[in-house]
């Protein structure tokens, strides 16, 4: 079932990959996408980024038609979508763009090259640099710049109340409403997921293989994995963790192991927010959808191929 997900060259030698996925659901949403040279990976200057609406379409290939609606030589990361369904993300340039559901685009200028957006409602709002650990809060009007005592890689939140931020060397904080506590730290780890229950219930991972539970009290080890985990999601009140090429891993009662709970494939993140419904994999080269992580729909980047395979690449 997985292999339309098989990556292949275009006519340039280069492949695309899926970075991010935010949406109602696989048909439903928005991606960010890269098209690199597969010897060189999607490293900045040597890659295109393209912010990609898709739209549910009975009618066209699998089942959605494709708009192309940000994107370009620059390099863009992280992404989220608000409850109105439009998407922000972040750009290099010092900007939070964005594309919005009708044509149109909107750009807030920060004083940071930005790597990462979330928020948890548009009143709400945190753009994050690296250079310098910079944090910025969008309160519906205005930005500021907030405390944050270390360096953010992911957010997650379900309101402002139970909103965290995670990051490299075991950075796990809290947002007690005007900063970032930290609440514990996974060593010096990269925490490199974060993910937040309806009930508030918080949980972390590390590229070093643990599991976590998270409150504003502190952490917990939950389980340990002998391989890195790359995300985490909550998926009918439990969470599920990303293991690469392994698929996905889930831990078991009474037992600090995480064994794999799929079959294998390539899971590198986890669509947000999650729909109560269904769980949405970012998968490398597309995405995949499950409602039971039984059976699986999967969405490759054929799309991009039509719309980018007879043009040059635009770094070179």
């Amino acid at each position: 079932m997985f292999e339309a997900l098989d990556q292949a060259e275009d006519d340039f030698l280069t492949v695309h990959g899926f970075v991010a996925f935010a949406g109602r659901s696989m048909h439903d949403g928005w991606a960010l996408t890269r098209r690199f040279d597969p010897e060189v990976g999607d490293a900045a200057h040597e890659c295109e980024s393209w912010v990609v609406r898709y739209v549910p379409e009975p009618t066209g290939i699998l089942g959605t038609r494709v708009e192309l609606r940000h994107g370009g030589a620059t390099f863009l990361s992280g992404l989220w979508m608000d409850a109105g369904g439009d998407a922000w993300i972040g750009s290099p340039e010092g900007v939070v763009v964005v594309p919005l559901v009708g044509a149109s685009v909107r750009r807030h200028a920060l004083p940071a090259p930005i790597v990462g957006v979330h928020g948890v409602a548009e009143e709400l709002v945190f753009a994050w640099s690296e250079p310098g650990a910079r944090v910025f809060r969008y309160d519906g009007a205005d930005w500021n710049e907030v405390e944050c005592p270390g360096q953010p890689l992911r957010m997650a939140g379900t309101s402002p109340d139970a909103l965290f931020a995670v990051g490299y060397d075991g950075f796990i904080a809290w947002w007690n409403g005007s900063r970032f506590v930290p609440i514990g730290n996974a060593g010096t780890a990269t925490v490199s997921g974060i993910a937040v229950a309806p009930d508030s219930r918080a949980w972390a991972t590390t590229l070093s293989g643990e599991l976590y539970e998270v409150s504003p009290n502190g952490t917990r080890l939950r389980a340990r994995h002998d391989g890195p985990i790359l995300d985490v999601a909550v998926f009918a009140g439990e969470p599920v963790l990303a293991g690469g090429d392994l698929g996905l891993l889930g831990p078991q009662p009474n037992s600090l192991d995480l064994p794999p709970i799929t079959e294998p494939f390539f899971a590198e993140a986890f669509g947000r927010p999650v729909p109560s419904d269904r769980l949405i994999v970012v998968c490398g080269s597309g995405v995949a959808e499950t409602a039971d992580m039984v059976s699986f729909d999967v969405l490759p980047d054929l799309h991009l191929y039509e719309a980018r395979n007879a043009n040059p690449p635009l770094w070179r």
